[in-house]
């Protein structure tokens, strides 16, 4: 499996694989790993503080009294089937990682709460079927701040004609990437 990994890597021309996870403020993190060292974390992944767990939106620091602090080391191991080129950043790959502690999923990884929350619905004779819905502000640096690139209501369809080719790079990039994970499975 080692060489079919690095062999995937080495095909897709990719230089840095990101291993990412998403913490208990809803913010998607990650540590990047150059090819050349990634054999030395294929199985055993990247440390993270426990503490990075419990750092808020706004702050970059751990929230007083959450218990999760600077002291030891949890393994982000890369769930490799998860491997996808980024066609928005050339030579980038990312990979999801589980939280491990001392070899065992670590009871704060939210990756190892949702797999536990499936089987516990496939338990009880139920299936799990998720899906998302993109959406998101397109926002503009101005003197008097970031702002809104327009102000035109909910769905409108007049900031859909304006901002068409924007929105067509964003939903051409997540179609790749869709499309791009599909291919590069490699477990």
């Amino acid at each position: 499996m080692k060489n079919k990994i690095l062999n995937t890597i080495d095909e897709l021309g990719i230089r840095f694989v990101r291993i990412i996870w998403c913490d208990n403020a809803n913010i998607i993190r990650g540590k990047a790993v150059h090819w050349k060292t990634l054999p030395d974390y294929l199985k055993h992944g990247v440390g993270i503080s426990p503490a990075q767990q419990a750092v808020p939106v706004m702050l970059d620091a751990p929230v007083p009294g959450s218990g999760l602090g600077p002291i030891g080391e949890i393994r982000l191991v890369p769930d490799w089937e998860t491997l996808t080129s980024l066609p928005y950043a050339p030579g980038h790959a990312r990979v999801f990682g589980d939280m491990v502690n001392n070899g065992s999923p670590w009871p704060y990884c939210p990756r190892n709460f949702l797999k536990r929350m499936v089987a516990e619905a496939e338990s009880e004779g139920l299936q799990v079927v998720a899906a998302y819905e993109n959406e998101f502000y397109l926002l503009q640096p101005t003197p008097e701040g970031i702002l809104p690139v327009d102000n035109s209501v909910f769905a409108s369809t007049l900031a859909m004609d304006q901002h068409q080719q924007v929105i067509d790079h964003i939903a051409e990039a997540l179609v790749e990437i869709y499309s791009l994970s599909v291919r590069t499975t490699v477990v």
